[in-house]
């Protein structure tokens, strides 16, 4: 790995050892990529509601069910996405990466590829999404059929969550300057889809503003004021950005 990425610094620890906790830790002041869709206004979460989890005033306990679904279906979709697009040459799994720049913003990475016809570094982010939670950890239960008209319906009409794309900007600043573009995956057992996305610097300018603010408030532990608004900037440049998708 470190022959094609000798300017990139890993953190070799996997993302939720007792390392990624400790550094994650309420108060810590580190912010992950994940959560800047809720600091943006973006998120399932309020950025009031983060602000309390990243301060440690409220425990983060909804999120078990989609790692616990990512946990088991990840290895699979990593491996079925090598197998259907043979072009992209796996480099692997780099540990979570922090910002050169900032050393409190950090992003964890599913996987690194290379581009084979391009030689473009590139990022894979797997999404497994789901609308129903299941009725057992069976995998057949945690991939219900239900979901898969909403995908269909999503892709079709090229709806990808704005919260995914976000997350992979940030991603993207993380590793520098060299990672220009990533493979947003979305995998069911029954169905798969690949999104090329863009690096947009703009994008990720509005965003540092808005993270520096909130890390601040964490910091000092001053609670965000009046309401979360999606800034109309940024929901400018995410409609240009959608339009430079291209789907695989």
């Amino acid at each position: 790995m470190s022959e094609h990425n000798e300017e990139w610094e890993y953190w070799l620890i996997e993302q939720h050892d007792d390392k990624w906790e400790e550094l994650h830790a309420p108060k810590s002041g580190i912010i992950s990529a994940s959560i800047v869709p809720d600091i943006v206004g973006f998120g399932y979460k309020s950025r009031m509601k983060r602000w309390e989890i990243c301060t440690g005033l409220a425990m983060n306990l909804d999120d078990n069910f989609h790692m616990q679904r990512g946990q088991l279906l990840e290895p699979k979709a990593i491996q079925r996405f090598y197998q259907k697009y043979p072009r992209f040459s796996p480099i692997g799994q780099p540990g979570p990466k922090k910002s050169k720049d900032f050393p409190w913003l950090h992003a964890s990475l599913d996987h690194v590829f290379i581009d084979r016809v391009t030689k473009e570094f590139m990022l894979l982010e797997i999404k497994c999404p789901v609308t129903v939670p299941p009725a057992s950890d069976e995998e057949d239960k945690l991939d219900p059929y239900s979901y898969q008209a909403h995908l269909e319906e999503e892709i079709k009409n090229e709806k990808i969550k704005v919260k995914y794309l976000i997350q992979m900007q940030i991603q993207m600043y993380c590793m520098g300057p060299t990672m220009q573009k990533g493979i947003l995956y979305l995998y069911t057992t029954k169905e798969q889809h690949a999104i090329v996305v863009p690096r947009d610097d703009e994008i990720i300018n509005v965003l540092l503003t808005f993270i520096f603010i909130f890390q601040s408030q964490v910091m000092k532990n001053e609670k965000p004021q009046g309401a979360c608004y999606k800034d109309f900037k940024l929901v400018h440049l995410l409609k240009i950005l959608y339009n430079k998708l291209v789907f695989l």
